[in-house]
């Protein structure tokens, strides 16, 4: 099959004869409404008809509004890419607002925003009517199932207990994160500008915050909860976006590697299913909460990069889910453009500004993308001097969205600097190789040395470029997204090769023979610098500093003699070669149990992470959203979550539910406490809750613009009573102390 078919779609005889099945051809619509379905069942059962009409309507938006950015495309790559629409849309939706607001433009215009970015979608879906009624989708049907299995396993048992509140009155998150995520949504809401972070009023927000713009313009918009808008209606609409762009990229990646478009299919399956075998011997600490230990049987030299995969991550709706969706948008667009690409394709002058959209989703997916566009873009022109000035373009635009975001001063990134030891994370790094990629290796297939197109160069440049995030940066632990994005980029990249009949005689020796290639030459190579690393730290008498590093050089020692046996196995070919295959391809198998130990954790709870508010909290925190005006900042001592093992001082569910600025409450997130002046931030705030001298209480509070004072329960202001007269008890707050403090009066009568 040549390049041009595989970006026109026209399929080679094999993909002529999977399609003809019933079940593999399908039109987009049936695809997308199949796919959807199980979503919209779930928003009825879990948040009623209010919610599920607004994801139906959101869906609907996103999706119209994403076919504004496809539409401009030449007709060969919109019959590609018209399943990467709603996944476009959220991009475009979350982005422009996000942009906006940080230029100064009020959330209110946000639903005229939205209607325009979807009305200039219109005339495109009608256009294409014929495309989405009559094209045929190959595997569509099987999509839907996948879509119910993924909605059951990954969305419903979170959306059940996040940010819900319960029966009892308490309200309660999954995870002491979707607090701060939700204090985000919380923060945008009140449409307050200049922006401001969660747990601070002094500190501006510097945060890829766009993924929670859509929560906060629904709350405001339609009448449904902010709680039911963040954990279920916009998390559930990502969920659907991101099946539907990993199958649409997958399929692309599939026809230009085998001709077929099961790769699609099978890539869904191995971004949201295959993971670490390793996950299961090893437990999963946190400072977040308490884990019963490993899943079978804890053995740590088994630990691998980012848990061997981001399930945890897609399971708490957290910045992989809105980072993934932004990067198969960019590669998927891409790749649907092909060969047109290199030929100043109509409509290439959109994919420039994909990355600087991605800048507000999340940032280390904003830097994926722009990699990723400039490789598929432009790595067959590189001696075009109109290619460049397009590049430089590009890069200007996404310099200019990172610096609108402000992300240059964001605590995070203040903190980060180059890992100046990096071979400690080697030992992690070789475990990831060995017991955690597992099939995933066959990624590497792509990158041909020398590279030959622009996907091998992707996938060269790409691995190695990840990899060194991972190992040369040290960012508050934010390096393991590198890890995180490796991982799934790979699994979507190695299960699109897969031909119809993988699991059968030749299909099944040859993939599983090129598998035992690479596996062999990478735990050698690592095996070799082990023991020269080894050699080394003995004869100078030091330490290698990199932890188990004896057992882990076993581990990749024993599997490099392992694997050399079963590929002496398979060179024998007859009976060997079949039994050879046999066993790697049922050892491959045990990554498919990689996510369960994640999915139990964080999804079941067994590692109890919820962060809960009592009733009396609640009540309080409602009376006081409900006695206070929009913009006045409230003061507390509430700083910790008591459930967190370890760093506990990341409170922020005051902030969220009151939905009004808070002058101190969690901070030991974000880069909070390297801000200047924090320290004394620190004691003031704390002193108007334990001084006994009300000038004190009075003097801090005008210098911070406090107007309310909230007591955690249990504790009370300081202040010898009678209060001052200056200083009210609000009523009906639970257990919660909340006190007013009245401005002063000046003489002539003005406050």
């Amino acid at each position: 099959m040549t390049s041009q078919d595989a970006v026109t779609g026209t399929a080679a005889p094999s993909a002529i004869a999977l399609d003809s099945s019933l079940w593999n051809r399908q039109s987009p619509v049936f695809v997308a409404v199949v796919t959807f379905l199980p979503w919209l069942v779930a928003m009825l059962a879990l948040s009623g008809v209010q919610s599920a009409l607004a994801f139906l309507e959101y869906a609907v938006l996103v999706t119209a509004a994403g076919y504004s950015v496809v539409s401009v495309l030449a007709s060969a790559a919109r019959r590609n890419a018209l399943l990467l629409a709603p996944a476009v849309g959220i991009v475009l939706v979350s982005s422009v607002v996000a942009l906006g607001l940080r230029l100064g433009v009020r959330i209110a215009w946000a639903p005229a925003e939205w209607c325009v970015l979807a009305l200039a979608g219109l005339p495109g879906l009608w256009r294409d009517r014929r495309l989405w009624l009559e094209r045929a989708v190959p595997m569509g049907a099987w999509l839907g199932l996948l879509s119910i299995l993924i909605c059951g396993l990954y969305f419903v048992p979170a959306a059940r207990r996040d940010a819900i509140r319960r029966h009892d009155g308490s309200f309660n998150w999954i995870y002491v994160d979707t607090q701060f995520f939700y204090a985000v949504s919380a923060e945008l809401k009140t449409g307050i500008l200049p922006l401001r972070m969660p747990g601070t009023y002094e500190d501006v927000m510097h945060y890829h915050f766009a993924p929670y713009v859509p929560a906060a313009v629904l709350a405001r918009t339609t009448g449904i909860s902010l709680g039911d808008a963040f954990a279920r209606v916009t998390r559930g609409a990502s969920y659907f976006a991101l099946v539907l762009s990993t199958f649409a990229l997958g399929v692309l990646l599939a026809r230009l590697a085998t001709g077929t478009a099961l790769g699609g299919f099978l890539a869904v399956v191995g971004l949201f299913f295959y993971g670490s075998m390793g996950s299961l011997f090893t437990d999963a600490p946190s400072s977040s909460g308490y884990v019963t230990g490993a899943l079978l049987h804890k053995i740590q030299a088994l630990d691998v990069a980012a848990d061997g995969g981001p399930f945890a991550q897609l399971i708490l709706g957290h910045s992989m889910l809105h980072g993934l969706i932004a990067v198969t948008v960019a590669l998927g667009l891409c790749l649907a453009l092909g060969r047109e690409a290199g030929q100043g394709a109509h409509g290439q002058w959109v994919l420039l500004l994909v990355p600087a959209l991605a800048v507000p989703m999340n940032s280390v997916a904003a830097l994926v993308c722009l990699g990723g566009v400039t490789i598929l873009l432009f790595a067959d022109r590189w001696k075009s001097g109109r290619a460049w000035l397009q590049c430089v373009g590009m890069t200007a635009v996404f310099f200019v969205a990172w610096r609108v975001m402000g992300y240059s001063h964001a605590g995070d990134l203040l903190g980060g600097m180059l890992d100046l030891q990096p071979y400690r994370n080697l030992g992690t790094l070789a475990m990831e190789v060995a017991v955690g990629l597992g099939f995933r290796l066959m990624a590497l297939r792509w990158a041909r040395f020398p590279p030959r197109g622009p996907v091998a160069v992707l996938m060269l440049l790409g691995s190695c470029g990840l990899v060194t995030f991972f190992l040369a940066l040290s960012l508050d632990g934010n390096e393991r997204y590198g890890a995180y994005f490796l991982q799934a980029l790979f699994s979507i990249f190695a299960f699109a090769q897969l031909k119809p009949g993988f699991w059968r005689g030749e299909e099944r020796a040859r993939w599983t023979g090129a598998w035992l290639r690479l596996a062999v030459s990478l735990l050698a190579i690592l095996g070799v610098g082990g023991v020269a690393l080894g050699a080394a730290v003995s004869f100078a008498h030091v330490h290698t500093d990199i932890p188990y590093f004896s057992v882990r050089l076993a581990i990749v020692l024993g599997l490099l003699v392992a694997l050399g046996g079963l590929t002496w196995m398979h060179h024998r070919g007859g009976s060997k070669q079949r039994l050879s295959s046999v066993v790697v391809m049922a050892v491959l198998a045990v990554g498919f149990l990689g996510w369960i130990t994640p999915w139990l954790n964080y999804g079941m709870g067994r590692a109890r992470r919820d962060v809960s508010l009592t009733p009396g909290e609640v009540q309080g925190l409602l009376r006081l959203r409900a006695a206070s005006l929009p913009g006045e900042v409230f003061a507390t001592n509430k700083h910790a979550v008591d459930s967190l093992v370890s760093q506990r001082e990341r409170s922020y569910g005051y902030d969220a539910l009151a939905e009004r600025p808070v002058l101190l409450e969690g901070y030991l997130d974000h880069g909070v406490t390297r801000e200047p002046g924090f320290g004394m931030l620190l004691r003031n705030n704390d002193m108007m809750f334990t001084t006994t001298d009300p000038d004190t209480v009075r003097r801090l509070a005008e210098s911070y613009h406090v107007r309310w004072l909230v007591a955690r329960p249990g504790t009370d202001v300081a202040l010898p009573r009678p209060l001052p007269q200056w200083l009210h008890e609000e009523p009906n707050t639970g257990s919660l102390k909340v006190y007013e403090i009245a401005p002063e009066v000046s003489k002539d009568g003005d406050e």
